[in-house]
């Protein structure tokens, strides 16, 4: 796997835990209606980065070849496809919520970020020989 193709699943990897763990410690400090479903989503992300991680532990184990095994692969794709249904919808909430202006904007850029990452994470799921 070429050095570019690990950068984007680290950046992928790193990413999602920055927003997600601060999202459990938001949800410590008790800034939350709805707890449950908020540590459920963040505990859901936070394993699917875990993961992530742990799948590019894998393709280094096998000498960086591309393409990922098939089990990677397809984590790597769940990961991706899960991160941008969890912005679709959140991001969504976010903007029509009562809100202020700097929130919302905050929240944009942390999805589209996460999205042009979970992209990126596809495009090396789907890398073929």
């Amino acid at each position: 796997m070429p050095l570019g193709a690990r950068v984007w699943v680290l950046a992928f990897v790193g990413f999602t835990a920055f927003v997600w763990v601060q999202r459990l410690v938001n949800l410590a400090s008790g800034d939350e209606s709805s707890i449950a479903v908020s540590l459920s989503l963040s505990v859901v992300l936070l394993v699917l980065a875990v993961g992530t991680a742990g799948g590019l532990v894998v393709v280094a184990l096998r000498g960086w070849v591309a393409p990922p095994p098939v089990g990677v692969a397809t984590l790597w794709r769940v990961a991706a496809a899960v991160t941008v249904g969890v912005w679709a919808v959140r991001a969504t909430q976010i903007i029509v919520d009562w809100r202020s202006a700097a929130f919302v904007a905050v929240h944009v850029v942390l999805a589209a970020v996460s999205v042009i990452l979970a992209v990126r994470l596809w495009q090396q799921a789907s890398v073929r020989r």
